[in-house]
């Protein structure tokens, strides 16, 4: 199985994966012969095992079993749980859990679902150190609660399609949280929920990418945070993120960064913030749409020095104040765009910034332009 991984990933992050993946070969040459191999095999373990808690000590494969439309139906809830350098994987198979299914990894551990459709009543996976989740052509659905996902260090949630209804649906929230040097990654997926769909990075390097995947929330916000130096968020090659109740994405550290191309970010009743804090934050947004039904945000190290935000060749629609600003000696630059505000149009820089408007369309009663 092949992961693509971005580019601003360190060496380091790349070495350690190869070598568990070499760890995990070799362990599961010596292992024991599989002892499930059938969604039958799991239904019946799940329903027998004290707690409804199945231990996976050797690498897994479900591969024989029901076809979506067609099900396993397990009649209990059931527990996960993945030994250190084991991977846990359905293949081409689908299952229906009558209760919440939880999936426990430790260090080194995996889950992968490849074509197949996993439903539960709601969805929680946790990933020890080294981890990862895999969901590709997949669908992991809950029907009552939420989906959470957490992770360790150095862990990755790899969402990918393309698959019509699939990647992660809930009735209710979509939670991922991820530590030092996580990387998350919808790519051709879709990722819908009813709630609030949020995405909180802990770590210094951590990683958020969205390539030609729709993310939605109906009725709730869309919420992406890091805390970490370097975190970083990129929406691109057709990437769309809409929530209802905003979409906010907020990285706090020195040199954190949002990149957008090709890409379109929406709110039908509230507001679109994208900020970027420390000294050097940077915003750089091409060839893509923002609609907010209230205010629009592109802030980046307000407070700080060295910021920038830069908008080329997008269209910007907002129902409050529009606001594109960087602070001390930040770089704002608004190219070849539209924008429209029912209140207020800013671009600005601090004092010792630079600030430049140029070949823009501009419509709003109140226009404040590099002042």
């Amino acid at each position: 199985m092949n992961f693509v991984f971005s580019s601003r990933l360190k060496l380091n992050y790349i070495g350690s994966a190869v070598l568990a993946i070499a760890f995990a070969l070799s362990f599961s040459l010596t292992a024991q012969a599989q002892t499930m191999s059938s969604t039958l095999e799991l239904k019946n373990a799940c329903e027998t095992s004290p707690g409804n808690v199945v231990a996976i000590n050797a690498n897994t494969q479900i591969s024989t079993g029901p076809q979506a439309p067609l099900t396993e139906i397990v009649n209990t809830k059931c527990t996960l749980v993945i030994a250190p350098q084991v991977t846990f994987e359905a293949s081409q198979v689908s299952m229906t859990f009558n209760g919440p299914l939880s999936i426990q990894a430790s260090t080194e551990g995996r889950a992968l679902f490849l074509e197949s459709s996993f439903t539960a009543r709601s969805v929680s996976v946790a990933l020890g150190n080294l981890g990862g989740l895999l969901v590709e052509r997949s669908l992991l659905r809950s029907t009552v609660g939420g989906i959470s996902v957490t992770s360790g260090v150095e862990s990755f949630v790899d969402v990918r399609g393309p698959i019509v209804g699939g990647g992660l649906i809930s009735n209710q929230g979509i939670n991922i949280s991820g530590g030092q040097k996580f990387f998350g990654s919808f790519t051709d997926a879709e990722v819908r929920a009813n709630a609030n769909i949020t995405v909180n990075m802990s770590g210094a390097e951590a990683q958020f990418i969205s390539t030609t995947s729709t993310v939605n929330s109906a009725n709730g916000a869309i919420n992406i945070t890091g805390s970490g130096a370097k975190a970083f968020v990129e929406f691109k090659l057709g990437a769309v993120a809409t929530g209802r109740n905003g979409v906010n994405v907020t990285l706090n550290g020195t040199e954190s960064t949002i990149n957008g191309s090709e890409f379109s970010i929406g709110s039908a009743a509230a507001g679109v913030f994208l900020r970027t804090g420390g000294s050097k934050g940077a915003i750089t947004l091409g060839v893509g749409t923002i609609s907010s039904g209230t205010a629009t945000l592109i802030q980046s190290s307000l407070t700080g020095t060295e910021g920038k935000a830069v908008l080329q060749d997008a269209t910007v629609t907002a129902g409050g104040n529009l606001r594109i600003e960087t602070g001390g000696l930040g770089n704002s630059e608004v190219l070849d765009s539209s924008l429209t505000s029912n209140t207020l149009v800013r671009i600005l820089s601090g004092a010792g910034g630079n600030c430049k408007s140029q070949n823009n369309i501009i419509n709003a009663p109140v226009q404040q332009i590099c002042l």
